[in-house]
């Protein structure tokens, strides 16, 4: 009788033999899949610090997403100390190729001050980039920069605009900035009903905060 579970594990170290041989040769997206493998433990045991060199090597062919996971173990110092200048370059790498998520992540280093000093300009920059791309929390960090006017004209018109793209994908933070927006009628007209829906959607996704409000519109 096949063993359908022991034939998944057998199957997922095969194809890691593989994509570890192929990536020996010089195969660049085999040598990001051998780093991811090891990262995730997928096919083998789960080892971040044999998951670096694979991931480093696809990231100096090119590799844009390699790029972003090496910015990311830089960041968090997942295999050494963190180093915020090395991870900025890695995101800078890859957010320039498009790598949405690198963009977001490297937009929020300039809006940190990390490694250098902030600069809002900048951080709306990549967080434009990456919004357009459809990535979610980088769609409600720039109606963050809009509502507050940083790096960007205060705009509460394309805060809403932008607070409604990425409530609508259900960011529970973008939901209550709307439903806020809704209750005092900045941007959008006043609209209390708007506001409960928008304030109890943000609940419901975690958001306790908006909870406080929910309640007080509510009585």
């Amino acid at each position: 009788m096949y063993d359908h579970g022991q034939g998944t594990v057998q199957s997922a170290s095969q194809a890691f033999a593989w994509y570890e041989k192929a990536a020996t040769q010089g195969h660049i997206v085999a040598q990001y899949t051998a780093g991811m493998r090891y990262r995730n433990g997928r096919g083998v045991t789960k080892d971040s610090l044999s998951a670096y060199p694979w991931l480093l090597e696809a990231g100096n062919n090119g590799h844009a997403a390699a790029q972003y996971e090496v910015g990311y173990m830089m960041y968090y110092g997942v295999c050494g100390p963190k180093d915020w200048w090395r991870a900025h370059d890695w995101y800078s790498k890859a957010a320039t190729q498009g790598h949405a998520a690198a963009q977001y992540n490297l937009g929020n280093m300039y809006y940190k001050g990390q490694p250098a000093s902030k600069d809002y300009s900048r951080a709306f920059d990549w967080y434009q980039k990456a919004a357009n791309q459809g990535h979610v929390s980088a769609t409600n960090s720039v109606g963050n920069l809009y509502c507050v006017g940083h790096g960007v004209d205060q705009d509460y018109s394309k805060a809403a605009f932008w607070y409604l793209k990425a409530a609508e994908k259900g960011d529970a933070g973008a939901q209550n900035s709307l439903a806020v927006l809704y209750e005092i009628g900045l941007g959008v007209p006043e609209d209390e009903r708007k506001a409960i829906e928008w304030y109890q959607k943000a609940v419901d996704g975690g958001y306790t905060d908006a909870q406080k409000a929910l309640d007080r519109l509510k009585e």
